[in-house]
């Protein structure tokens, strides 16, 4: 099972993302993202995708994608996403040369298929008596 996680955060947080589990893999629509960057608050605009999600074609390994929000020196944002063969002697990380800001979906396809993680959609989280405070961290 695919959870899709639509908390409600002040850092980080996405204005109109929705997030689809299809048979083909994770819709996701065109959205906002919202963070803290060295004290500032730093948005970026990113595309729809669509993320293909397969088993291993060997049926020997799980296999996890790890699809990151980066962010470059010119504050532009882009997905990176990991594919990684579960082996024994494998480790799975971010190693990109850009400023990692999000896991935004971490799912595990098992060797028959099955699929199994999340998907971090976060929501703004607004405060009544004061408007929205997006300067908490």
């Amino acid at each position: 099972m695919i959870e899709i996680r639509e908390e409600k955060r002040f850092n980080p947080f996405f204005r109109s993302l929705k997030a689809k589990v299809t048979e083909q893999g994770i819709e996701l629509s065109e959205c906002t993202i919202y963070h803290m960057y060295e004290g500032e608050l730093v948005t970026g605009d990113l595309p729809a995708a669509l993320i293909k999600i397969d088993a291993d074609e060997d049926k020997k390994y799980s296999v996890l994608y790890d699809l990151y929000i980066t962010m470059d020196e010119e504050k532009n944002h882009a997905y990176h996403l990991d594919k990684c063969y579960m082996s024994p002697n494998q480790m799975p990380c971010y190693a990109g040369s850009d400023y990692l800001v999000l896991t935004l979906l971490s799912i595990r396809v098992g060797v028959e298929g099955e699929r199994e993680g999340y998907i971090n959609a976060f929501v703004e989280r607004v405060i009544e008596d004061e408007g929205t405070d997006t300067q908490r961290n």
